[in-house]
Formats: C-alpha cells, sequence, structure tokens
C-alpha cells in the first residue's frame, strides 16, 4: 500500500495538469517593427482615418478598432481633434489578413494577421507638401479567422508601447482572464 500512494498521487497529477493547461490564457506571438523621426510624438492634436479605401467608417469593427487605437494614442499623450482640419498629425488604421498559410495535413488553418499604424505630418498635407511620415508601427501574428478580434487587440497591445521609436521586437503577447489587460513579454 505504500507504493501505491505515490502512483495515485502521479495520478491524480496527470489527470489535473490538462485542466491546469486549459485555463492558462492564450498567448499571442507579435512580430512589431517600428519606426520614427526625432519629432515623432511630440504632444499634438490627432485624427485618425482607417487606411482601408474600401472600409466602412460606420461599421461596428471599425468603430470599434478607432476606438481602441485613440485610447492608445491618448495615453502617449496626443489630443483627439474633432476634425481633419484641426489636427497636426493624421493616423492611419489598417489592419487584416495579409495571407493564409497552409499548413501541414491535419493541422488548422492559420492566416497571417497585420496591424499597420502611420502617422503622417497634418500640416503638409494641407499645405500641398508632399506627406511626411512622423512614425509607423507594422506588428503581425498568426491566428485563426475566428480570433480577428482578440488578434487586433492583442497586436494592439503589442505596438501602442512602441509607437514614435525605433527598433524590432518579438513578442509575447497574453490576455488576463479576470482583468482582461495585456502582458507583453519577449518571445523566448
Amino acid at each position: 500500500m505504500i507504493v501505491a500512494a505515490p502512483r495515485l498521487r502521479a495520478l491524480a497529477l496527470l489527470a489535473v495538469l490538462p485542466l491546469l493547461a486549459a485555463c492558462a490564457a492564450p498567448a499571442t506571438r507579435a512580430r512589431v517593427e517600428a519606426s520614427a523621426g526625432p519629432d515623432a510624438l511630440e504632444p499634438a492634436h490627432f485624427f485618425l482615418r482607417h487606411g482601408h479605401v474600401d472600409a466602412d467608417p460606420a461599421a461596428h469593427e471599425n468603430h470599434r478598432q478607432r476606438v481602441a487605437l485613440a485610447k492608445a494614442l491618448e495615453a502617449h499623450g496626443l489630443t483627439r481633434a474633432a476634425s481633419p482640419e484641426q489636427c497636426d498629425v493624421i493616423v492611419s488604421l489598417r489592419f487584416g489578413l495579409v495571407a493564409e498559410e497552409t499548413p501541414h495535413q491535419g493541422a488548422a488553418l492559420e492566416h497571417l494577421f497585420v496591424l499597420d499604424l502611420r502617422a503622417m505630418d497634418a500640416l503638409a498635407e494641407r499645405a500641398g507638401r508632399p506627406a511626411r511620415q512622423l512614425w509607423r508601427v507594422t506588428a503581425s501574428a498568426h491566428a485563426h479567422v475566428d480570433q480577428r478580434e482578440a488578434v487586433f487587440r492583442a497586436l494592439l497591445a503589442a505596438a501602442a508601447p512602441r509607437m514614435g521609436s525605433n527598433g524590432e521586437w518579438d513578442l509575447v503577447v497574453r490576455r488576463t482572464p479576470v482583468t482582461g489587460e495585456f502582458d507583453v513579454s519577449p518571445a523566448p
């Protein structure tokens, strides 16, 4: 009977491990690339423009994306302008599927999602001069089509702290189920 106790504990542990693994927050692996000029995030008024020409600005998904991006920009000290004529910076938002991955047989189909944020000098654009890019952040991740909203939020969480900076990062983004906040850490 003494020998059976460690075996029972091992069996109980093997039964509990899949349950604990299922409770872990799903992780998104993101690749973030950023470039910026010297005066990238000076205090300014911004206006959001959807980067896709054929996007419906009234669509609920586009509205949620613009609201989330506006909060991230306001966290950087920028102020939202009421119209394009009152802004210093025009930020374009592009998000969507870029490519379909063909996995090996039996694997789930994944897609490459890309979030592209560009900040352009609105004063130069209104003056008729060539538009000057102030900063740009591009984040990408692989996921399933039905995870579109979750991937957008994860990519924005990975890209937002890197607005106005230069560099490349491989990151892991996890969403805390209780608080809904994102934890971004370097990929191993």
